[in-house]
């Protein structure tokens, strides 16, 4: 018994200088080094098991506890179960993404409109974003989180058009205009086209974003097939 304790506050004592910490090894190559029983034959508990829970905390985590860790066993909202960590600067819970959540949309009309037209991009090729849908009015209302959004227009005729997305029907101060035009050389015409792109952040699941023509004439401009899209990634 002696030999034990004796055993153990020698140990403490040397992790304690070290500043590390290891499991399974005497060897710690960080702060916490955890490692399998057996790498090449693990056991069925050789892991880390992250605290679970089945909704958010009623209070919002303080500021020391930036960068928290749990995991969301079912759906809060239109937050879907997986790993979440604090995020202090959003003061909100972030999900660890595990795969890509995208959406990609075309434009199927043969042409857009006047200058202050509202548009979108209807037909959804496919949504990997749980909770993103297509309202009756064509506005595409997406669940909170960080979006990089991306469009694109390529137009068959010579007239110049600039768009810009709109969230909740203002022009987003953080989206970079998009514009298409078609210029001559040598007497061929050539397509040109730099995509409308943005950073959104969606704080609420009644907002909605959509698209308006928001320079040059835009009447009757005819878009060329298979070349206008819609790609939305969530990021956060």
């Amino acid at each position: 018994m002696r030999n034990s304790i004796i055993k153990i506050l020698f140990v403490s004592v040397t992790l304690i200088c070290q500043g590390q910490v290891g499991i399974n090894t005497q060897t710690p190559n960080a702060t916490l080094e955890i490692e399998a029983s057996n790498s090449a034959n693990p056991s069925n508990v050789d892991g880390i098991l992250i605290p679970r829970v089945d909704k958010f905390p009623d209070t919002n985590p303080a500021a020391v506890s930036d960068s928290i860790l749990l995991y969301l066993t079912t759906a809060d909202g239109n937050n879907l179960p997986g790993y979440y960590f604090w995020n202090q600067s959003n003061s909100r819970w972030c999900r660890l993404l595990t795969n890509v959540n995208m959406i990609l949309a075309t434009e199927t009309g043969s042409s857009l409109n006047l200058l202050g037209s509202i548009f979108n991009f209807p037909s959804m090729l496919y949504n990997d974003i749980p909770g993103a849908s297509m309202n009756s009015s064509h506005q595409l209302q997406l669940p909170v989180g960080v979006y990089e959004v991306e469009s694109s227009f390529k137009s068959s005729t010579g007239v110049f058009i600039e768009w810009n997305m709109r969230l909740n029907g203002t022009v987003y101060a953080g989206s970079i205009p998009g514009n298409s035009s078609v210029i001559s050389v040598l007497g061929i015409g050539i397509s040109t086209s730099t995509p409308q792109r943005a950073i959104v952040v969606i704080n609420d699941d009644t907002d909605y974003i959509d698209f308006q023509i928001t320079s040059g004439l835009g009447l009757g401009i005819n878009l060329v097939p298979n070349s206008c899209y819609l790609k939305i990634k969530k990021v956060g």
